[in-house]
């Protein structure tokens, strides 16, 4: 049976738990389309196909991109007659479980403001979240990648990204949350939220109001 999904690689974890599956090939770039670079995996028995989508730091624009432009012509994929997109996704949930995302913003009036607190994450990242010690810390101005963006990345397998906004005085933070079915992911993402937001209360990184 053939299945697909579509998300973005900045802001989702959903391709790392299906790319870590040993039945699955690794991740291979594909044509740009729209601007967006897409991803894909075939499994090596050939019965299954993903196609991932990189929308950069442009993630609400990722809707629209023409589903037609992205899937024609690739070998693998197939739509298979009476399944519908919600069925494709219930499915994978059901192998990976369910991804849910959330974002914390903090508007300032000061833009030195931004470069503090980013500072002090740097200099000073928790070690835990919610209780989960933080597995894996990663300064991207320190990487290939060359951008201050910071992630957290729970023992639990929640993720947590900090940067600056590109077009507004805020930063920004996205929550990753996985859960063994919706109602359980979004359970996990509430507590997420409400322990990132009283870690960014604290005197260590400004009192933020969030």
């Amino acid at each position: 049976m053939n299945k697909f999904l579509i998300c973005t690689l900045l802001c989702a974890l959903a391709p790392a738990a299906f790319a870590a599956e040993p039945s699955f090939q690794n991740l291979k770039k594909l044509d740009t389309v729209d601007g967006y670079t897409t991803y894909g995996g075939e499994s090596k028995s050939g019965d299954g196909f993903y196609i991932f989508v990189d929308g950069g730091n442009k993630d609400d624009q990722i809707a629209s991109i023409n589903l037609v432009s992205v899937f024609g012509g690739y070998p693998g994929f197939a739509v298979v007659q009476g399944k519908t997109l919600a069925d494709y996704a219930e499915e994978f949930t059901k192998e990976f479980g369910a991804y849910v995302s959330g974002q914390i913003s903090i508007r300032v009036s000061d833009l030195s403001e931004i470069g503090k607190l980013m500072t002090a994450l740097r200099n000073n990242p928790p070690s835990q979240i919610g209780g989960f010690n933080v597995a894996q810390f990663i300064d991207h101005t320190k990487t290939d990648r060359q951008s201050d963006i910071l992630v957290f990345v729970l023992e639990n397998g929640s993720r947590l990204i900090a940067r600056p906004s590109g077009t507004e005085p805020k930063i920004k933070f996205y929550l990753d949350a996985r859960g063994t079915d919706l109602k359980n992911a979004d359970h996990v993402l509430a507590e997420f939220d409400a322990a990132v937001r009283a870690i960014l209360r604290q005197e260590a990184y400004g009192k933020q109001d969030c």
